[in-house]
């Protein structure tokens, strides 16, 4: 037998694709007695679908704790749809216009995604008469509840109206932290789309990035759509793609009336097919308030010749030379020690957040016995180790690059940088932390 040193990441050891796999029934947890010291475990898919029957039923769980004790996979691609957690239902009352009424079904308590993956989730509310908004993993949320240290995985997908955000569709109050968006966000209708949120009238979103490609009609963005009232968005960077076919789209968020958007960046193109979108877009917020009840203060964005710019007092923009320089990390962080160098190549070279640093420096090395090795030969990764089947690449973040059958010889990785291959088989799962250069 021979002895490999193997890195075991945390949360990135189990590539989503192999997590526990949802059967569309929802069964309530066995564990915890939903303290903080003691939280309810969310172990399997059906934990999460209970959460959600729960929450729409009108249970807040104001005070109780929620943890994820594993990736899941939610069953997308079976053409499983998930219903979020609550549901938001907030509209004028008929019989007085002056009146609102709120007959939500707010989630009030504390997830922590204890840095694993939801993957593989298909999103759906649409309600074509009632329009109210409000899809996301959570429907709705307000007052103290906190949704932190969770990952949505690339293969899931989202299909609402207004207010359609990939963990959040309608954001009251409450908190959003250390939270990373992989999936396409992809909707020819409605108002108000984000990576992390669709619509927010309070509360906090920090340390929160957007890696997937947004698209839609109006209040587009890779972290909000439409942000007002006492909110605050820090620490946040967006990477991919935003592209509006109306009005409002923005790197950061699409429209800001009043709030305060902070220490923030985005290198990703934002553009519009529609030349008078051009209006009403920019790089990091699309559209302003008109009064000075809004602030931007210390944020960039990388210009690209034919993505939009941004004139926004508090924005500046930066070459990819720039923003991976010295200078940019430190202007960015302004002393607060949230913001790293990029030195594992998390992120092409651009700054990371410090959480996502320390996630990816806890790995440690054990030792096991194996019969065999995984072999790196310029970009192609393959495996002697018996027994095993197939082998999946990573991100050091957990994002997928690659993956493949053993009987294929192996995966071919595109990128230069840091990895971890992770083999699977009959009884066989080994990590292995890897570089192609």
């Amino acid at each position: 037998m021979k002895k490999t040193f193997l890195l075991m990441l945390g949360f990135i050891m189990a590539a989503s694709m192999y997590a526990q796999v949802w059967d569309g029934t929802a069964t309530s947890w066995t564990s915890g007695s939903g303290s903080q010291a003691d939280p309810y475990l969310i172990e399997t898919p059906q934990h999460l679908a209970y959460l959600s029957e729960q929450v729409r039923a009108g249970e807040t769980y104001e005070g109780k704790y929620f943890k994820l004790a594993s990736d899941l996979d939610m069953g997308g691609d079976k053409d499983l749809k998930f219903s979020p957690i609550g549901f938001f239902d907030e509209y004028v009352d008929p019989e007085d216009q002056s009146k609102i009424i709120d007959d939500s079904k707010y989630f009030l308590g504390v997830f922590d995604g204890n840095y694993k993956t939801i993957d593989n989730v298909y999103i759906y509310y649409v309600d074509e008469v009632n329009s109210v908004g409000g899809t996301g993993l959570f429907a709705c949320i307000s007052g103290n509840a906190v949704i932190k240290n969770l990952s949505i995985g690339n293969r899931s997908k989202i299909e609402g109206l207004d207010s359609s955000g990939l963990f959040v569709g309608t954001m009251k109050g409450g908190t959003i932290s250390n939270c990373v968006n992989n999936a396409e966000l992809s909707l020819e209708s409605g108002w108000y789309h984000g990576g992390i949120v669709g619509l927010m009238n309070g509360g906090v979103i920090s340390g929160c990035v957007n890696r997937a490609k947004i698209t839609s009609l109006t209040g587009v963005a890779g972290i909000a759509g439409y942000v007002d009232g006492d909110v605050i968005i820090e620490n946040c960077y967006n990477t991919s793609e935003i592209c509006f076919t109306g009005m409002y789209g923005g790197g950061l968020v699409g429209s800001i009336d009043s709030g305060v958007l902070r220490n923030s960046y985005n290198y990703g193109k934002v553009w519009t097919p529609d030349e008078l979108g051009y209006m009403w877009g920019a790089a990091v917020a699309g559209s302003v308030g008109w009064d000075d009840s809004w602030k931007i203060e210390n944020c960039y964005y990388l210009t690209y010749s034919d993505g939009l710019a941004d004139e926004n007092t508090g924005v500046t923009a930066k070459t990819e030379a720039e923003m991976k320089g010295a200078d940019f990390l430190a202007a960015l962080d302004k002393g607060q020690g949230v913001w790293v160098a990029d030195g594992q190549n998390l992120n092409s070279g651009y700054p990371i957040l410090k959480w996502q640093a320390d996630i990816a420096s806890s790995i440690s090395n054990v030792t096991s016995e194996i019969s065999g090795d995984i072999i790196v030969d310029g970009h192609n990764v393959s495996t002697t180790i018996a027994g095993a089947r197939s082998i999946v690449i990573t991100s050091l973040d957990g994002q997928i690059v690659v993956q493949g059958d053993i009987n294929d010889g192996g995966v071919y990785v595109p990128a230069k940088g840091y990895f971890v291959a992770t083999v699977y088989g009959d009884g066989v799962k080994h990590s292995r932390k890897i570089i192609i250069k």
